[in-house]
């Protein structure tokens, strides 16, 4: 997310000169037009260079990827998102989104070099639950967790397979409840609900259902996996094979706005002044931010008009927002423009380390936690929510699997966390440097919550609950005055943990038999403590840490909004007859759900 040393080499197609307004006369310059060069976006514009449509991909930022790019750094280079790609099924298996995915962009599995995960883990209130690419897995662990729990499990496992993944008509409605009409026991729904929520939902403590449904098949039922060189093999991949159709891309060119004519887009206006037309345009920039580009010059769409926008859509949210009833379709468009005044949005620490992570027996490939006895999903008021998380280490999927690769060169350590949008711009406004000093200060706190968790074993109880210690910051004269989380009455205030973990923790227990091998050494061996100011066990190479603001800044996603506004647009429609949805805000979220994302809009608005 932090401005690259060195942009990640891109190849584009040589750009016409810029020219004035064309005669109205002129025939259009392109089939289609697709604003930002996200993984939707580009999976769009393969679906229709495929099909011999004139397409150009235009975007404002120097790389390509959109949320789920890379940068260079100090000789390193950051994934600025990928913990993993969803909805791995081994080689072989024809069913599934990935398998569609191959199919409909003409690639081979080999152009992604998936590995899949060793297996990952939930650590929630005094739980450890471990789930990998089986379900079966997941659900012996239910089991043992819950044993009272386990036929209700089951059944909310066969009702959310039956959901449709792929309906673009499936109305919109509560996770949360569906969960607890199926489940008496909230802290399983807490624990089901915390990988769910951080790796894909917008609406705070809740999902939409289909959503729900989504990410559970792709989560729990299929599983995890990552190419060896991060998200650049899966760019190259698809770039490659955008360029080989004929496709264009044009990278550091911007849409400033999009001209609204008869309710329709006429033209896009660019950062540089060149106007350009299209039949149709397609854009995975977001709802508010894509709206937000269009002019209010229509006077002659009415809310009639603004229905017809939305015709055949389905009877849910989507349509209601759009017909609006008091104005036209430009008020629509303003109405939707608008985004949220709360924001999900997140940080991230980063850290590359010499030593491998299996050095330090960490055998999770990634690690969903809470530390206090209820899940809380919701728009941070303070910099950093560090109640809960995701710990992801890149090193360990199954990379022996691809030709004798091997281990990354390399260990790596990522953790996120729920931020404050707010927080961190007052924070930036008001001081530059004490904001730099806020990053380096959250890093350190989330590293430190990580090694807690990280030197957990099966054997030894589960880092202790509590609001008093995570502290949060409130001052932003002064980043380090620090107050405690309120405790609300189901959170049990515990002794602090930021004593240094006892040496008697036990080896850590491997995932599985494939797995196996050294033992993880006690925590005050390696030297960790949860304190955010104690010596890190590893040899650090390179660090960094982004905010809501480095999204915002790179992306152009309001508030660093990364999985959309909880509205979303599923068959993406707008007010406007020729201007279409893919990405986040259609409800497909992921690499995986992003390239589904951007095909089921191209088959659907020029091929059906």
């Amino acid at each position: 997310m932090n401005p690259p040393e060195t942009a990640p080499p891109q190849t584009t197609t040589a750009a016409a000169a810029p020219r004035t307004t064309p005669h109205p006369t002129k025939p259009l310059d392109y089939d289609a037009l697709i604003i930002g060069a996200g993984m939707s976006g580009i999976a769009a514009g393969i679906r229709l260079a495929l099909h011999g449509k004139r397409v150009l991909i235009l975007e404002r930022h120097t790389a390509a990827g959109g949320l789920n790019s890379y940068y260079q750094r100090a000789g390193h280079r950051f994934d600025t998102a990928l913990h993993a790609v969803t909805n791995y099924t081994p080689p072989g298996t024809k069913g599934g989104p990935l398998h569609k995915i191959l199919r409909q962009l003409r690639l081979s599995r080999d152009d992604f070099a998936l590995a899949p995960q060793l297996g990952s883990a939930i650590h929630f209130a005094g739980k450890r639950v471990r789930f990998d690419n089986n379900f079966a897995r997941l659900e012996s662990e239910i089991a043992r967790e819950f044993p009272a729990q386990i036929d209700a499990f089951r059944r909310l496992n066969r009702d959310l397979l039956a959901i449709p993944d792929t309906a673009l008509d499936t109305p919109p409605d509560s996770a949360r409840a569906f969960v607890a009409e199926r489940l008496s026991d909230p802290l399983l729904a807490d624990l089901l609900f915390l990988p769910l929520s951080f790796y894909g939902s917008a609406r705070e403590n809740d999902m939409d259902l289909p959503q729900f449904a989504i990410i559970w098949k792709s989560l729990f039922h299929e599983g995890f996996a990552r190419p060896r060189e991060g998200v650049r093999q899966i760019l190259r991949a698809l770039l490659g094979k955008y360029r080989q159709l004929g496709g264009q891309l044009r990278l550091g060119c911007g849409v400033k706005r999009l001209e609204i004519r008869n309710g329709r887009v006429a033209a896009a206006i660019l950062d540089n002044g060149e106007q350009l037309s299209a039949e149709k345009i397609l854009s995975c920039a977001g709802a508010p931010e894509t709206l937000r580009l269009c002019e209010n010059t229509d006077a002659n769409a009415n809310a009639a008009n603004a229905a017809n926008a939305v015709a055949g859509a389905n009877a849910d949210a989507n349509a209601v927002a759009l017909a609006d009833t008091d104005g036209d379709a430009a008020a629509a468009a303003d109405r939707l423009a608008t985004p949220p005044a709360r924001t999900l949005a997140f940080c991230e620490g980063i850290s590359v380390f010499r030593e491998q992570p299996r050095d330090f027996g960490w055998r999770d490939t990634i690690i969903f936690f809470c530390d206090s006895e209820r899940f809380h999903y919701a728009a941070a008021d303070a910099l950093t929510d560090l109640r809960s998380g995701v710990i992801c280490l890149p090193n360990n999927y199954d990379y022996d699997g691809l030709d004798g690769a091997g281990d990354l060169p390399e260990g790596c350590l990522r953790v996120s966390a729920l931020a404050g949008y707010g927080a961190w711009r007052t924070l930036r406004e008001k001081s530059p440097t004490t904001y730099a000093a806020a990053k380096r200060d959250s890093h350190a706190h989330l590293n430190a919550i990580a090694l807690r968790h990280l030197h957990r074993t099966t054997t030894e109880p589960p880092p202790a609950p509590t609001h008093t210690t995570y502290k949060t910051y409130t001052s932003y004269t002064s980043y380090k005055t620090y107050t405690s989380y309120p405790c609300r009455p189901t959170d049990t205030p515990t002794a602090s943990p930021t004593a240094t973990i006892s040496a008697a923790a036990a080896p850590a227990a491997t995932i599985s038999a494939a797995t196996a091998s050294a033992s993880a050494p006690t925590a005050a061996a390696a030297g960790i403590s949860s304190s955010p100011d104690a010596p890190l066990p590893f040899t650090l190479s390179a660090e960094d840490f982004f905010t809501p603001l480095t999204i915002e800044r790179f992306t152009g996603r309001i508030g660093g909004a990364i999985y959309g506004t909880p509205q979303k647009h599923r068959d993406g429609r707008t007010p406007f007859s020729n201007l279409f949805l893919c990405g986040a805000d259609q409800g497909f979220l992921g690499i995986t759900g992003a390239l589904l994302s951007g095909i089921s809009i191209a088959n659907l608005h020029f091929f059906s």
